[in-house]
């Protein structure tokens, strides 16, 4: 009997989900473009932490970039694996290579660190953290 009522239970959780689907699918791309508007009203807003520039959307845009090819290379370098990657940041300064990350509870910008230069040495400011989203030890 109680195996049954599990089995009842389930399947109208799984029907109620099919159901709902149409309409939580819309929401949440919603939410998610207005968090993303949010995001690039800020960045529009804030100075450089370095340099004193506005970041501008510009500062999101080359984040994006230079993650996208951060993303191509590791698929061209493990053709065919699974990749779990975690963004490393959200906002790099066109101007001077400062890095942030998009704190969503303080909504806010943080500065950790800096673009690699050419040769993939850090930049030449080490006073600022590194990403304080990184937990030590996974390189």
């Amino acid at each position: 009997m109680i195996r049954a009522l599990e089995t009842i239970g389930i399947g109208l959780l799984f029907a109620s989900a099919l159901l709902l689907a149409p309409i939580w699918i819309p929401v949440g791309l919603v939410l998610l473009r207005l968090e993303k508007r949010r995001f690039g009203k800020i960045a529009a807003t804030l100075n450089c932490a370095r340099c004193g520039e506005v970041l501008g959307r510009e500062a999101v845009a080359l984040s994006d970039k230079t993650w996208g090819v951060t993303v191509r290379n590791a698929q061209q370098k493990h053709p065919g694996a699974r990749l779990r990657m975690i963004r490393s940041h959200d906002a790099i300064c066109t101007n001077c290579g400062l890095r942030y990350r998009y704190d969503k509870e303080e909504r806010t910008l943080i500065a950790f660190g800096f673009a690699p230069d050419e040769d993939g040495a850090r930049g030449a400011r080490e006073d600022l953290p590194e990403d304080p989203g990184r937990k030590p030890g996974l390189g």
